[in-house]
């Protein structure tokens, strides 16, 4: 509660920098865009990060948004356009990002091929994704020993 309130307070104080000190567009969009999303805000964060993307092609607004159509319940939204980053972008975070994708639209086999292949890439060092590349594994073996 206490969380929601602090982002929406510094919700408003984003918009009259914005409007008093004149924040740049993408800036501005993308700190938006994260704060609505720590209010659960969904819907609004990817109007913002959509809107940010008329700035700039970064790969991390496109994975933000990706991570908008998932928690708006619209896994094979999030998969298309993940898909389409990760054909451009082979960061860490744009392939873990439509491996949760894909295990949400339940597309299983696309996400073990995906899931061995970040096991190679991402290096031993990054232990948080390490972690949660563990953690998705285990989902996937779950998921595909249900269907069996």
């Amino acid at each position: 509660m206490l969380k929601k309130a602090w982002a929406g307070s510094r919700l408003v104080v984003l918009h009259l920098e914005y409007w008093i000190v004149g924040l740049g567009e993408e800036w501005f969009q993308v700190s938006r865009g994260d704060l609505l999303f720590e209010l659960e805000r969904y819907r609004e964060a990817a109007g913002a990060y959509s809107r940010a993307l008329q700035e700039s092609r970064s790969s991390m607004i496109q994975v933000r948004l990706g991570w908008c159509y998932l928690k708006m319940n619209m896994p094979n939204s999030a998969v298309e356009h993940l898909t389409t980053i990760r054909s451009q972008s082979r960061h860490p975070e744009v392939g873990m990002a439509l491996l949760h994708a894909l295990i949400q639209a339940g597309k299983m086999p696309e996400a073990a091929r995906l899931h061995g292949e970040l096991g190679k890439t991402i290096p031993e060092s990054s232990t948080d994704m390490r972690a949660e590349l563990s953690e998705l594994g285990a989902m996937l073996k779950e998921a595909t020993a249900r269907s069996l």
